[in-house]
């Protein structure tokens, strides 16, 4: 039970610059000791990379000593975590034998900061000292996922989660096993100047359980405005600017739970009078008073027409056409116009030339084609889509009587990968060559893609949630978002150029794969039960009708043939599925930390970062750039620096241009190509996906290359154009582990 024997005291108590002797009276040795130890070893990694692998055991001691020995069943009784009607909870000893401490070597230094600092369970209500070991971590949240109910399934699940083959979202991870039941991460409704009261309690309930909120706000009043009906709230209502922006900042500035803090997102339709100022929201100088919440743009397709051909755009007051408040239709639009219920009307460019203003100072507003998310969504058959979510990734009907809301996983494609059967010889078809079986093992991906769909399943009937509206939506929906993470670290084990046909090949195909598997089994799951998802009869599934069928152009190449998607097709037309939505890229920031891969669909922002901790700064280098660099004998502290001082770029190292190809950083990368894998991608995904854009602002022409994207997004009929605009800091580059801090988003 004492976990993994490191092998390492000699090795500590010689090393004379630590003037400690750490584990001469090992039962008496404080804790602090050993993360002295792990940060001084972690530091002295580039003499040997096997010195961050010590660091990381030494951390994993700290932990072991403080947690004790004690095992699985012991520990999961003492922290109560016991649920009388779960099957599981009589049977804790068996599990005992399934527990795999020497799967906490896979942990990198930072994986294990990240867990102590989060996940891992701490004594006196969160603030003690950590009483939990990763493996039991692991398989706290497997037992929740499950329900209890299956001992295989727990195993196969902690298996899986152990071993890094997909994760649930950090609302499941913080509450498994806890009394307070929620697991659900995001959650979109829609306000203006007559319910903004009748919400704030559900409001306030989703920010306690640390949820990320989409609000539209396209229906209130424009600034100066007021055409409430109600006296609660007639002498505060002035328009957008002073009022609910006002009391939505001031909800998430006061609600502030103690393992995850909720975040609001804010959506105005482009129509919207106030659209300028919206867009100028966050913007870090001026009047800006609403510091705590993030700006989401709907623009149409009738807009970027405009913007093409340099044509005015008309902005119209919601209370002349409430339709429209209620979710973008062009009918409805072209019917006000042509009513005259025109407020104003302004340039589509001039509009254009703000966004871009915005986003180069403040990296908002995020940009989202709403006509699309509606045209192309199998939830259009229910009503409108107003707006997305905290960070653009999904996208549900909502109104009145339901909130939106929906439960994540991720997998983690790097774990799919067979390097072994690479060719060294063909640098540019390997991928095409072995696309059968070779290097992606497509039988563990589909089994690990189908069990997160059982546990979402399971996850939607023994949760709670903030309010009967959610409860609602749920029940009735049923909407999955399982995304990926992991794929650029896949194509650099690959040793792919981004720009070549293979790494669009594999970037598409694990896309149709994970959406072919997640289908598969969801229509499985209504076999099993004997029914589909309560609003199944009348959408867009009962007709055989996926993602892709809605696009005009065609899948860029289909990985699987055309003979299976028939036969899907019919079987779910014939017995139903279980959920109405099944995918979403979601940002994994969080996640992705611990299972030490890249995050999302992102490419890497630098290869080689430092990082501040409280114990002081460290130095993360790309693990797949550090075995290159090994093998070319140039793994040391003076080409790191030269790493770092060249903001994460190798491309000034004498080294192949083969190499330097695969690891180009995130501003090295055209953002056309970007677009590009986004645009395949998206014809997998039935909800949507959260996409960067890394634009190096001292380059000329940034703003024209940001213009080009969303030209290129329009072209391609997309519904996510950008998430965050990250212009390229100068000096050190940034620690990616901080672009979604205080747990601003899902994952």
């Amino acid at each position: 039970m004492s976990g993994i024997s490191l092998n390492c005291r000699d090795l500590c108590a010689r090393t004379p610059k630590l003037n400690i002797d750490f584990f001469g009276e090992y039962e008496t040795v404080l804790p602090d000791k050993f993360t002295d130890a792990a940060n001084y070893f972690q530091h002295l990694q580039f003499k040997n990379q096997d010195y961050t692998k010590l660091a990381a055991r030494l951390l994993l001691e700290e932990i072991y000593h403080a947690a004790g020995d004690i095992s699985f069943s012991n520990y999961f009784t003492k922290h109560n975590l016991i649920d009388s009607n779960n099957y599981i909870t009589r049977e804790l000893k068996k599990l005992d034998r399934y527990i795999r401490h020497d799967r906490d070597l896979q942990l990198s230094f930072v994986a294990i900061k990240t867990l102590c600092k989060s996940y891992l369970l701490r004594g006196f209500d969160g603030n003690g000292p950590i009483t939990e070991r990763p493996q039991y971590f692991f398989m706290r949240c497997a037992i929740c996922v499950t329900g209890g109910r299956d001992i295989k399934r727990v195993i196969d699940t902690y298996n899986a989660l152990s071993k890094f083959l997909y994760i649930h979202s950090s609302a499941t991870l913080f509450n498994a096993c806890k009394k307070y039941r929620q697991y659900s991460s995001c959650y979109v409704l829609s306000l203006n100047e007559n319910n903004i009261f009748d919400k704030a309690a559900d409001i306030k309930n989703i920010l306690l359980s640390g949820g990320g909120l989409g609000i539209n706000i396209s229906g209130c009043s424009p600034t100066g405005q007021y055409n409430g009906t109600d006296d609660r709230v007639s002498s505060i209502q002035k328009g957008i600017g002073d009022s609910v922006l006002n009391v939505l900042n001031a909800m998430v500035n006061s609600i502030n739970p103690y393992n995850r803090r909720g975040s609001i997102a804010v959506y105005l339709d482009v129509w919207h009078p106030d659209v300028l100022d919206f867009i100028m929201s966050k913007m870090p100088h001026g009047s800006n008073t609403h510091t705590e919440l993030f700006y989401g743009l709907n623009i149409n397709n009738k807009f970027m027409e405009c913007v093409v051909n340099n044509e005015p755009y008309h902005l119209i007051d919601p209370n002349t056409c409430p339709e429209l408040a209620e979710g973008y239709s062009e009918i409805i639009y072209d019917k006000c116009c042509a009513e005259g219920k025109i407020a104003k009307t302004i340039n589509a460019r001039e509009i254009i030339s703000y966004i871009i203003k915005a986003q180069a100072q403040s990296g908002v507003p995020y940009i989202v084609n709403i006509e699309i998310a509606n045209l192309y969504s199998n939830h259009r058959s229910l009503g409108k889509i107003p707006c997305s979510n905290l960070c653009t990734e999904i996208f549900q009907h909502h109104d009145e009587t339901e909130t939106a809301v929906c439960n994540l996983a991720s997998v983690n494609i790097s774990k799919f990968i067979n390097t072994s059967n690479i060719d060294d010889d063909d640098h540019e078809h390997r991928f095409r060559e072995i696309d059968g079986c070779g290097c992606i093992n497509f039988l563990k991906l589909s089994a690990a893609v189908r069990l997160a769909v059982n546990n979402l399943n399971t996850l939607l009937d023994v949760g709670t949630y903030p309010n009967a509206y959610c409860t609602k939506s749920n029940n009735r929906h049923r909407p999955l978002g399982i995304g990926i993470q992991g794929l650029f670290d896949s194509i650099q084990k690959l040793q792919l150029s981004i720009y070549s046909d293979s790494a669009r090949d594999f970037n598409s195909s694990i896309s149709e794969h994970v959406y072919y598997y997640a289908l598969d089994e969801s229509i499985n799951l209504a076999i099993q039960s004997g029914c589909a998802y309560e609003t199944f009869p009348g959408s867009d599934f009962s007709r055989g009708i996926l993602q892709f069928d809605y696009y005009k152009t065609p899948v860029y190449k289909h990985f699987i043939d055309e003979p299976r998607w028939i036969i899907l097709k019919r079987k779910m037309i014939k017995n139903g599925i279980k959920n109405s939505l099944l995918t979403a890229y979601m940002p994994t920031a969080t996640v992705a930390g611990i299972f030490g891969t890249s995050e999302g669909v992102e490419p890497f922002i630098t290869n080689v970062y430092t990082r501040s901790l409280l114990s002081g700064d460290i130095t993360v280098v790309n693990s797949n750039l550090a075995r290159f660099l090994i093998d070319y004998g140039m793994y040391k502290e003076k080409i790191i620096d030269s790493i770092i001082s060249a903001c994460g770029s190798i491309q000034h190292i004498n080294l192949p241009d083969s190499v330097k190809s695969i690891f180009l950083t995130a501003y090295e990368i055209d953002p056309g190509r970007m677009r590009l894998l986004a645009a395949d991608r998206a014809k997998f995904i039935d909800q949507g996906q959260s996409i960067n854009m890394y634009i190096d602002a001292g380059k000329p022409g940034a703003a024209k290359n940001i213009i080009r994207a969303y030209m290129e997004m329009y072209k391609y009929d997309m519904k996510n154009y950008v998430y965050y605009v990250y212009g390229k800091a100068p000096g050190k580059p940034m620690d990616p582990t901080l672009k979604c801090s205080d747990g601003t988003c899902c994952q």
